[in-house]
């Protein structure tokens, strides 16, 4: 007798595979969806343990923030190194205890920095602020904000770095996909989407609602009281600008000159005095409100002897087949050379590749990155102007590319922007009362306008 076979028709396997594709398309996204919620609460998780090394960094430091800190405790967390960036605040000794490893600083929902994060974490033993050795910047998915402060509790502290702006009264939250801000995205988050920290130590889930100068969050932020400073708190942020390459080359007799050249607490040798200069023109610009900020790529000495004046030297050095290779070797969007001419610094004024290119006289990284600042601005394209000297009625103050009288004063103007003590031994405190530049002196415009520009060149 004959068995009658059993098992399933091409229909009813069709069917089967037709419902499981259904199911399949249905919960797949749900699970897309509740496994990038779960990296965002991962990511707030982080964003928890920034807040609390910062307050606790704080509370270390009579209530300052590293970039609040007086000069002498400036002195003491960074050596003269201080520089206003991501990388060099969270290599400060005292932040890294604090965080203790790298890894914290990257959001789970920020995959494109997940490379560069791996070698931070690797690397975490080496970085150190006070001898220049700072995390990459593009290992961090976190900004901090300036008007963050410990004692008014609902300010925000650090939030995710995918905003459409560098200023939390002016953004939203940039989306995955979205074109116009390529730079300023984290894959893992949609349009609408951020986590943010406050001063109280609160960290959350954020939406548009909470950014812009009406934002439940931001409102909250800038009418807070009280602190360390007067009047509205700052809602710019810190790490947010475009990065810049730098090259800097210098006369191979130079070396000596600097080893034997003291001066106050620095110590000799060219790097460092290079490393300084870097620091402070990264500073200025972020305290400025400029939406860029240096990456030094290399010091390199050259076989090189002055043409007999740096204007010369400027366009010598523009042709010379050593810093042609160099710039090539490391990619770098600017070229500076210490001279050992005397005199002052020169550059060119032109946002074409072929004129990347400045100099300043050997004396002039003794002390300050002044003139690399100055030289930097011509670069972007910023004139010269006494139009950028302020007047406060007692003291005349200039902003860096001003020719007129009065005290040097860090910053390139920005009349939307006050101005910071004008002497590059008082970084730690503020004016609060004078705006740094006045309509059609505006430096800053100029370089936001022209830095993705510069920084495209490789």
């Amino acid at each position: 007798m004959k068995r009658k076979s059993t098992g399933f028709t091409m229909v009813e396997l069709l069917v089967v595979i037709a419902i499981i594709g259904i199911l399949a398309s249905l919960l797949l996204p749900a699970l897309a969806r509740a496994k990038a919620k779960a990296k965002r609460i991962k990511c707030v998780n982080n964003l928890g343990q920034v807040g609390k090394a910062l307050i606790g960094f704080a509370h270390d430091n009579e209530g300052s923030l590293p970039w609040q800190l007086t000069v002498d405790q400036q002195r003491n967390h960074f050596s003269e190194l201080y520089e206003e960036s991501l990388g060099a605040i969270f290599a400060a000794p005292a932040m890294k205890v604090e965080i203790q490893t790298a890894r914290i600083l990257h959001s789970p929902s920020d995959p494109t920095r997940e490379p560069y994060n791996e070698i931070a974490r690797e690397n975490w033993d080496s970085y150190n602020a006070k001898n220049g050795i700072y995390l990459p910047n593009n290992s961090i998915s976190y900004l901090l904000v300036r008007g963050g402060d410990v004692a008014r509790p609902s300010t925000v502290l650090a939030l995710t770095r995918n905003l459409s702006e560098c200023d939390i009264a002016k953004s939203r939250w940039n989306g995955a996909g979205d074109a116009s801000s390529s730079s300023r995205v984290m894959a893992g988050l949609n349009k609408g989407q951020g986590q943010m920290v406050l001063a109280d130590g609160s960290a959350k889930l954020s939406n548009d609602g909470d950014l812009g100068d009406s934002g439940v969050i931001v409102s909250g932020h800038i009418n807070s009281s009280g602190g360390k400073l007067n009047g509205d708190a700052d809602t710019r942020v810190i790490g947010c600008g475009v990065e810049v390459d730098l090259l800097v080359v210098y006369c191979s007799n130079l070396q000596e000159y600097y080893d034997e050249a003291r001066i106050y607490w620095y110590e000799p040798g060219v790097f460092r005095r290079v490393r300084k200069a870097v620091s402070d023109v990264n500073t200025g610009l972020s305290r400025s409100g400029a939406n860029m900020y240096l990456r030094l790529v290399s010091v390199e000495p050259i076989d090189y002897t002055t043409a007999g004046n740096i204007g010369a030297d400027l366009g010598k050095i523009r042709s010379n087949v050593q810093v042609k290779e160099l710039r090539e070797k490391h990619r770098a969007d600017l070229v500076h050379l210490i001279s050992n001419a005397r005199g002052g610094g020169v550059a060119y004024y032109s946002m074409r590749k072929s004129l990347g290119f400045s100099v300043g006289a050997r004396h002039t990284m003794l002390r300050s990155g002044w003139t690399l600042m100055h030289e930097v601005g011509h670069n972007m394209g910023c004139p010269h102007s006494t139009g950028y000297s302020i007047d406060t009625g007692d003291k005349v103050f200039r902003t860096v590319m001003s020719m007129g009288p009065g005290k040097g004063l860090f910053q390139f103007s920005n009349p939307n922007v006050d101005r910071i003590r004008g002497t590059w031994w008082e970084y730690g405190s503020y004016y609060r009362d004078v705006p740094s530049g006045a309509e059609g002196h505006d430096n800053v415009s100029i370089i936001n306008r022209n830095v993705k520009k510069i920084a495209a060149f490789y």
